[in-house]
């Protein structure tokens, strides 16, 4: 029986919340850029950057969320992640964070399930770590949801 199975992960700083991913979803995290707008898009789809040769798109989390549209400061960050499909036409994509994010190793016996887990578009679910709610993003939704607005 395998005991103490660690997990290598990213804390990743929002307004109201904070995310965690496996720190293999995160390709790299850049200083902030502003997205070039693309017209006719959800309000959450901020638009794109160029990020080593490609044309990237960034979304807001807490704009897809329901929640007040954040200000970026010079702490905000780009996140850029690796998508999970790799038979999606969308490589890659981006959030803002609010905060440089950190890795963090844990243990599942770290984590406990939250009460409060409100449906939002692309929340897998809510845990509780050292004492902090931390929100687990459903990539694979989220991902589904960027790719018709990508071309």
């Amino acid at each position: 029986m395998i005991k103490n199975l660690y997990v290598q992960t990213q804390l990743i700083p929002l307004s109201e919340e904070t995310i965690i991913l496996p720190n293999t979803a995160v390709a790299e995290v850049i200083s902030y850029l502003e997205p070039a707008p693309l017209s006719g898009m959800p309000e959450w789809f901020l638009g794109t950057i160029d990020w080593r040769g490609r044309t990237v798109p960034i979304i807001s989390w807490e704009l897809l969320n329901g929640q007040p549209r954040t200000t970026p400061t010079r702490e905000s960050r780009i996140v850029i992640f690796n998508t999970l499909d790799k038979k999606s036409a969308l490589p890659f994509y981006g959030i803002v964070a609010q905060g440089i994010p950190h890795l963090q190793r844990m243990s599942e016996g770290e984590l406990s399930f939250c009460d409060e887990n409100e449906p939002h578009d692309a929340l897998c679910r809510r845990v509780l770590f050292r004492e902090q709610i931390i929100s687990i993003p459903d990539l694979l939704k989220l991902q589904s949801m960027i790719e018709p607005h990508y071309h």
